[in-house]
């Protein structure tokens, strides 16, 4: 089948996008020196061209590089444009052992807007983590007020256990607004939301799960086959470790990229857009990788293809863990 995927809704009240977005966790880090250099400019230019308007950041990539980068992204691609891009954004409070009070929330809020450059609400604002100083209720109706005060739009989390996610659900339900995703590692070599009750809850709740990391680090790309060795931290990733045990799930992914005529990346992006409501964000930091990524959902794997790459990333075991 050669349809595109259909576009999903963020959470059960937001905004209908293409199921895939941008990952922007490497802009404004330190790069390898034989390594492309990040273009954000190009990426944003080249999502939105493919239909793809969602972009997710963090206050603490970087140290805020990758909000300002974002935002002066979007900011130029507009003023290209000569007008208003149709963009969602997603940022993230880290809940940092100092933050102990609802005003650093606030703050950090702020800085977040200050740093992307918008003169309207920030699309999707997340909790990035659990463990906190604050209290989830702490932490949800300080969400919740700047939902109402229209600061944000969306309230998700990350990292969140299904009991966790529930009990972070019914807060801001008893608040009358609705949580809206919960982003989580998930990959064909990363099951763990499936087996662990996030995947069901998730779909119980009416949220979606953005799924970082959804090309594993790289490893699902092929790049690293015929000996190439991964560099950095992804050296000690189980992924790369044990590359070996990856070679028949890359072989399928190999083989069902040529029936589509597309790459062993894009039919990895491609299983994992079709679960439901789910939204992969791989990273992107030049023109040519961003178009390849989004282009990932403008086809269909038929059902028989996803049952054999599900089936065959089953029998390999979980790989693409943070260690």
């Amino acid at each position: 089948m050669s349809k595109s995927l259909p576009d999903l809704c963020i959470g059960l009240d937001g905004p209908n996008v293409r199921p895939i977005g941008i990952g922007t966790n490497a802009w404004g880090g330190v790069q390898a020196a034989n390594s492309i250099p990040t273009n954000s400019i190009a990426v944003v230019k080249s999502a939105l061209e493919s239909g793809v308007r969602f972009f997710d950041t963090a206050e603490i990539y970087n140290r805020g590089r990758s909000e300002r980068l974002l935002g002066e992204a979007i900011r130029f691609v507009a003023d290209d444009f000569q007008n208003e891009l149709d963009v969602v954004v997603a940022t993230k409070f880290a809940p940092l052992p100092y933050r102990i009070t609802k005003g650093s929330i606030v703050r950090a809020l702020n800085g977040s807007r200050d740093r992307i450059g918008f003169n309207r609400p920030i699309g999707l604002y997340q909790i990035h983590w659990p463990y906190s100083v604050l209290s989830t209720k702490a932490l949800m109706s300080t969400l919740a007020s700047a939902k109402r005060d229209g600061s944000i739009l969306q309230i998700g989390v990350s990292n969140y256990n299904a009991k966790q996610l529930r009990y972070a659900h019914k807060i801001l339900q008893d608040e009358g607004i609705k949580l809206a995703s919960n982003q989580v590692n998930y990959s064909l070599i990363n099951r763990a939301p499936e087996e662990n009750g996030v995947l069901e809850t998730c779909q119980e709740l009416g949220l979606t799960l953005i799924a970082y990391f959804p090309l594993a680090s790289g490893a699902l790309s092929g790049k690293y086959r015929s000996g190439k060795k991964a560099s950095g931290l992804r050296r000690f990733m189980a992924q790369f470790r044990n590359a070996s045990q990856l070679d028949p799930l890359l072989s399928m992914l190999d083989e069902l990229g040529k029936i589509h005529e597309r790459t062993p990346a894009q039919v990895a992006l491609n299983w994992l857009a079709r679960q439901e409501n789910v939204l992969p964000i791989p990273g992107a930091r030049y023109e040519e990788q961003a178009r390849e990524n989004c282009e990932a959902v403008s086809f269909y794997l038929a059902d028989d293809e996803v049952d054999s790459l599900s089936h065959l990333s089953r029998s390999i075991g979980s790989m693409g863990g943070i260690i």
